[in-house]
């Protein structure tokens, strides 16, 4: 079931990036360019809603994998946590590179806020590493956000076969453009 769970997450990365691609890309002819911020919309709607729809996300549910104790309140901080939090994160971690908060004096608001940003990211990082080892060791929780919320999954108990299709024409498609790439810089390769 984690190889599952882990396709799955893969899956929904996969759907998230195609949703937003066009999205973003006809924003950018018009001018405005804030992919981070329309792929966070759209990452965060489609999860809301396919929770609330369905008690999974895409890719579990392709699967027939769904989420336990999963109410409108663990939903909404499952999005909060998985989502939100991490957009948040990058745009403060932006914020603090680019004003060089770490260099003001050591008393400064900014320069402890710098500090204590990299303590919650090492004890972030080392969570996720340890969650991450007991998942794969035979744990149930595939992320924090799932250990947190006590987020169980449970299986149909029958086995499911993926239409690997799309993936076998990606992986076709790239193994051809490098053949013609090489081809045309004057490697034959056999």
């Amino acid at each position: 079931m984690r190889v599952q769970r882990l396709d799955g997450q893969e899956l929904d990365e996969e759907v998230v990036r195609g949703l937003s691609r066009p999205v973003v890309e006809a924003l950018r002819v018009l001018g405005m360019n804030n992919a981070d911020e329309i792929t966070t919309l759209i990452r965060s709607v489609y999860m809301w809603k396919y929770l609330r729809a369905f008690k999974s996300i895409y890719g579990m549910d392709l699967h027939l994998l769904k989420y336990t104790n999963l109410n409108t309140i663990s939903s909404l901080l499952y999005v909060m946590t998985r989502v939100i939090i991490p957009y948040a994160h990058r745009k403060l971690k932006d914020k603090v590179a680019v004003e060089d908060w770490s260099s003001l004096s050591r008393y400064h608001v900014k320069r402890r806020l710098a500090s204590l940003l990299e303590v919650a990211e090492r004890v972030a990082d080392a969570a996720g590493l340890a969650n991450w080892l007991v998942f794969v060791a035979g744990g149930r929780y595939a992320n924090l956000s799932e250990r947190m919320l006590g987020l169980g999954v449970e299986g149909s108990g029958c086995v499911t076969n993926i239409n690997l299709e799309f993936t076998q024409r990606q992986l076709v498609w790239s193994v051809m453009t490098v053949r013609i790439y090489s081809t045309r810089q004057g490697e034959v390769q056999c």
